[in-house]
């Protein structure tokens, strides 16, 4: 929802990845920030992959 804020450890989904592997498809996930002249700074982290607990960004509001 519009407003709606994403807090460390919200769940926003779940999947059964090896089920989607298994099927041929890639697990790759682009992420699009549409709004980053909102933002005070947006760090973007250099890893092409990250783990569970890993930053992948850090924006400043």
């Amino acid at each position: 929802m519009l407003g709606d804020t994403v807090n460390v450890g919200d769940l926003l989904i779940e999947f059964d990845i090896e089920k989607i592997k298994k099927a041929g498809y890639e697990v790759v996930t682009p992420v699009i920030i549409t709004n980053h002249n909102s933002f005070e700074s947006l760090e973007v982290t250099e890893q092409k992959t990250v783990e569970l607990d890993e930053n992948l960004m850090k924006i400043k509001a």
